[in-house]
Order: C-alpha cells, then sequence, then structure tokens
C-alpha cells in the first residue's frame, strides 16, 4: 500500500459510509451460510462505499491521490472477482481407447459428450474443457492455424512423406501421412503437393482457414457433438474431413456445472503410449500447467502395460517437488468389461464367497479391491530416487465404470462406479478456491474501510466517537464473516 501523509480526507458523508456498511454486514451475518454468499454480500458493501467516495469534492492533492488510490484498489478486487483468479488444471493422460473421453462424459453426467476412443481413432488436439458461465449452450471456442501457417506445414508433410530412404523416420512418416489423409481423404498422401492443389477439396480448406477461430454454440447436446467431433477425433476407417490437423487448441464450455467446474480446468490429452513424439512433446508442455494429474488406464492393463507407469514416472520427474502439482490419481477405468466365470477361475473365487450376492457385480468389486491395492503397492515399489520427488504429492486410486453409472439396470450401484468419488474431488476444489477467494475479497474490503477510517475528518468529539464505534462494529463483522469462513472451510474438509 502506498504511503501518505496522516491528513485527513474530508469525507463528509463516511459516517453513513460506515453506518450503512456496517449494518448492511451486521444483517448478512445472520443469514450468510456459505463463503460465496459472504462475498457477495461484502462486494454489495464495497459498491456502495465506491458510490459515496464518487460523490467526494473540492479536496486537495493528496487526498484526491488517496481517494483515487481507494477507487483503483475497489476496482482491482471486482476484476479478481470477474477473472476468478487462475483456474485449477486438472491434466487427464492415458493412451487412446482407454476411457479418458469416457470419464469425462460420466463425471460431468453429459453421455456422448466427448466422443470416446474407438479402433483406429487418434488425435493430436488438446481438448480444454471447462464451465460455460456466459449462457446455457455447450459451446466449443476452435482455434485454426492460418492458411499461410497450414501451407508451410504443408509443404514439411510431403517432404517427409518423400523421403524413401532406409533410415528414415518412421513415426514422423506415419504422422505425415495421417495428418493429410483426415483432411484431403484416402489416398491424398499419394499425390504430389502440386496435384493436391488443383482438388476441389485444397480450395474448400484454404477458404475455410480465411477465419481463425470457430465458434460453435448449441443448445442441445447432441447437436454440439455431432459438429465439435471432425475437430477433435479422427477415424482411420473413414479418412477426410477431419479437421484436427488445422486445429491450434479447442475450449468446450458446458452449462450448467459450476458445482464441479467453476474454477477447474480439464485438460484431455491426446493418447499415449501410441502416440508419436510430437504429441508427446505435446502433453509434456502442458504437463507445468497443471495442478493435478489423472493418470488413466484400462483396470485389465492398469498392472502390467508399461504406458500409464512410464507416465506416472514422467509426471513426477518433469513437475519435480517444487512443482505446482500436489496430487497424481491412478485411475483404473472399464471396471464393468470382466468375464465372471473366467475371472473367478483366476482369482480362485469360490461360489459360497458369492453366496446370494450378484455374481458380475462380486467380481468387479473384488477385482476393485485386489486392483488397488495393487496399484498402491507398486507406487510404494518405485525407485528411491522417483519416491522422494513424491513426497509432497498425494497419490489416490480409483476403479470407475464410466458405462456403469449411466446404465439404467447395472450391476453395480452409482457410488460403486466411483464416478460420484471423482465428482466430489472436484467439488472440493471447487469449494477450497471459493473459501479462498471469498476470505481475500473480505479482508481486502476490510482494508479499505479501515483506510476510509484512518483519512476521515475529525469534526466533533461526538462524531469521532460514533465513527469509531461504527468502524469497531465493522471490523468485528468483517472479522466475524473471515470466521464464518473458516468454519465453513473447516466443515467441507
Amino acid at each position: 500500500m502506498a504511503s501518505y501523509s496522516p491528513k485527513r480526507m474530508p469525507f463528509h458523508d463516511e459516517s453513513s459510509v460506515s453506518h450503512n456498511s456496517a449494518s448492511a454486514i451486521t444483517c448478512a451475518e445472520s443469514s450468510l451460510t456459505t463463503d460465496m454468499a459472504i462475498m457477495v454480500q461484502t462486494k454489495k458493501i464495497m459498491d456502495g462505499v465506491n458510490a459515496k467516495i464518487q460523490t467526494v469534492k473540492n479536496i486537495d492533492q493528496p487526498m484526491t491521490t488517496l481517494k483515487s488510490y481507494i477507487v483503483e484498489v475497489i476496482s482491482k478486487m471486482d476484476q479478481i472477482d470477474k477473472d476468478n483468479r487462475r483456474k485449477a488444471t486438472i491434466g487427464i493422460f492415458g493412451q487412446s481407447g482407454h476411457g479418458k473421453s469416457s470419464l469425462i462424459n460420466a463425471i460431468l453426467g453429459e453421455e456422448d459428450l466427448l466422443p470416446p476412443g474407438s479402433l483406429g481413432a487418434c488425435t493430436a488436439v488438446v481438448t480444454q474443457v471447462e464451465a460455460n458461465l456466459d449462457d446455457s449452450n455447450y459451446t466449443a471456442e476452435i482455434e485454426l492455424y492460418s492458411k499461410e501457417e497450414w501451407d508451410k506445414m504443408l509443404q514439411v508433410l510431403f517432404r517427409v512423406l518423400s523421403d524413401d530412404s532406409e533410415d528414415r523416420d518412421d513415426e514422423m512418416f506415419e504422422s505425415a501421412k495421417e495428418k493429410i489423409t483426415a483432411v484431403y481423404g484416402e489416398d491424398a498422401d499419394k499425390k504430389k503437393i502440386e496435384e493436391l492443389k488443383k482438388d476441389k477439396k485444397f480450395a474448400e480448406i484454404s477458404n475455410f482457414l480465411s477465419d481463425s477461430e470457430k465458434i460453435i454454440s448449441k443448445r442441445e447436446r447432441s447437436d454440439f457433438a455431432n459438429e465439435v467431433a471432425c475437430f477433435i477425433q479422427y477415424s482411420v476407417a473413414s479418412p477426410g474431413g477431419w479437421y484436427w490437423p488445422l486445429v491450434k487448441s479447442v475450449k468446450i464450455k458446458i452449462p450448467n456445472c459450476d458445482e464441479l467446474l467453476k474454477h477447474i480446468v480439464l485438460l484431455d490429452l491426446p493418447g499415449i503410449g501410441d502416440c508419436n513424439k510430437t504429441r508427446e512433446d505435446l502433453w509434456r508442455s502442458k504437463l507445468r500447467e497443471c495442478s493435478s494429474v489423472w493418470i488413466v488406464s484400462d483396470i485389465n492393463r492398469a498392472i502390467t502395460d508399461k504406458d500409464p507407469w512410464g507416465i506416472l514416472k514422467h509426471c513426477i520427474q518433469d513437475l519435480g517437488p517444487g512443482g505446482e502439482c500436489k496430487n497424481i490419481s491412478f485411475i483404473c477405468t472399464k471396471t464393468d468389461d470382466i468375464h465372471p466365470g473366467a475371472y473367478m477361475r483366476c482369482s480362485r473365487l469360490t461360489k459360497d464367497e458369492i453366496g446370494n450376492k450378484d455374481q458380475t457385480a462380486v467380481c468387479i468389486l473384488h477385482r476393485n479391491k485386489t486392483t488397488k491395492e495393487s496399484v498402491k503397492k507398486k507406487i510404494e515399489s518405485l525407485n528411491p530416487g522417483t519416491k522422494k520427488l513424491m513426497e509432497k504429492i498425494s497419490t489416490e486410486v480409483f476403479t470407475v465404470s464410466s458405462k456403469a453409472f449411466f446404465k439404467q439396470n447395472s450391476n453395480l450401484e452409482p457410488t460403486e462406479t466411483e464416478i460420484p468419488k471423482l465428482q466430489e474431488v472436484l467439488k472440493s476444489i471447487n469449494r477450497r478456491i471459493n473459501q479462498e477467494m471469498a476470505r481475500g475479497y473480505v479482508s481486502d474490503a476490510k482494508g479499505v474501510l479501515s483506510l476510509i477510517q484512518i483519512f476521515s475528518p475529525n469534526t466533533n468529539e461526538e462524531m469521532v466517537e460514533t465513527k469509531a464505534k461504527v468502524h469497531d462494529k465493522l471490523a468485528n463483522n468483517l472479522k466475524n464473516a473471515l470466521t464464518e469462513l473458516d468454519r465453513q472451510f473447516e466443515k467441507n474438509l
């Protein structure tokens, strides 16, 4: 805070400002039960204070400077509220086809929102999912490469395809082929670039790239999902008309999910393991943005597959003990994908142990339990160097079924799918951020009102005494607001 000489600022209406503010907080104290409600009420008080300050006239230069400073502080407080501070970012990593997108759909309660991975599905697009706080539409903000950028990339791709030497990079070759056929169709990779430029499809793509951004906004989820799919998914079974190679980034905004995503961004990253070095570099570049990491693996391969464990080690090594990431969750998916008879033989689970219970449900829950134990043991058995890096990172293991969560007559109860557990993780993060924002806002408000009191005029002893009482009352009520925030925070831990 800037330093000013202790002159009294002639806020002749200041007593009414403090009195009204104190009364508002006193009234609010009995009815406010949540942190954001306290913040909203305090913001109303600040709006009233700001309006009163604006009416002050005929003051000297130091007091004019102070007035401007107070107005600026209140304005910055409002801007922080509007921007919702920096959001918590959760990176979701895993191989294609292991259920990352289906997991997001289930957590949001939005079946078929994001296209699930299928045989041959592949994409290099990081998809950012967050809450739509503006309206009730499903919205996608898609940033595209410019025509000039894509032309340069295309030259490079065809140069890679022209390399027929024995020591060519096969990964780069397949990546170039994949991108060209995704956009221009089957056998487009077999043409010369000069031939391709004469094709009608080439002109269509050039025209398509005349806009640097494409916005898709739909009221209905199915309409939205159908239109956005070609920007984030590609299938080798149907080449042509897939635009993901033209995309820099995709931001998807979901309506009516404030409780889950108001202060959170989910990053659905491209598949790992079956992807090339370019994509690996892509997800690594995103890793340091993450405050939490979810590693997703098919439960049938969670222990034996090297890729999820490679991701775990990369996450720990790249983030290090001083990184922003404080939590890594290992999420085993597709728990309902089980053959009860085969599982019982493999696990030596007897019919007596099942009794009259649902055989499939018992097998699923039994495998969930043993898999969790195995994953935890494997984490514990990591080499000492890796374990030391994990000292400040908490780890959790979940066993989930997105399919069973949506299925009406499932063998599992909704809680047994563990989707509600992950929903609660998001809610808890949101509550914490709400609490931090509200506490910061109320503390700033107390500072502003105290500053006004310090620089208020001493008109007479009675007025000074009255304002001192009002100020004390105001300070106490703001203190009570902070105490209420702490109580709410402890309650939600």
